[in-house]
């Protein structure tokens, strides 16, 4: 194959996106694919790329892991994405806006101990451990302050684990600075 196809890793890897997703894309019809003659899919980089500047649609009926970087970057709220390794992998727009880190600063970073300590905790931290512990979704919200490299900020988080994908999400909404 040439470098005009892409294995179902750099698609996945070039939209930010879970294997899983660009299988059940396939799957669906959404992305188109051809498969080799051992069976593994191969996509034309043209049409993956093109997947890159498609209107946000329904995200918010889809996994967060489906999401593109540019549906990602659209959202009015701020979406931090990590392995169970706590490596930071998505890093949207408005968190980068929020928090004053750049995206190229945020990713690859550990979540608890070098861009978010101050959750580093049983609340945040704990609920996260306790469903990769599990093996188990988690879908939790709760209220929050943010104190470090900031100004004392009330914030709603939600607290997501897609089991499936092995993704983990700390969703931040609704910012209020404090005093």
């Amino acid at each position: 194959m040439t470098s005009e196809f892409l294995s179902t890793n750099k698609a996945a890897e070039l939209l930010g996106v879970g294997t899983t997703s660009i299988k059940r894309w396939a799957d669906e019809g959404r992305l188109q694919c051809i498969k080799t003659a051992g069976g593994h899919r191969r996509f034309r980089r043209s049409e993956v790329l093109s997947m890159m500047e498609e209107p946000p649609s329904d995200s918010a009926n889809r996994p967060l892991s489906a999401l593109s970087h540019a549906e990602r970057d659209a959202l009015d709220y701020g979406l931090i994405g990590f392995r169970d390794d706590m490596k930071v992998i998505v890093y949207n727009r408005w968190e980068q806006e929020f928090a004053g880190i750049s995206e190229a600063d945020a990713l690859g970073r550990d979540i608890f101990t070098e861009l978010v300590p101050c959750a580093s905790n049983d609340l945040v931290a704990g609920r996260f451990e306790e469903a990769r512990r599990d093996s188990a979704d988690l879908n939790y919200r709760l209220d929050y302050v943010f104190t470090y490299r900031m100004k004392p900020t009330r914030v709603t988080l939600t607290l997501k684990r897609e089991q499936a994908t092995g993704m983990n999400w700390l969703v931040v909404s609704e910012p209020q600075v404090l005093g």
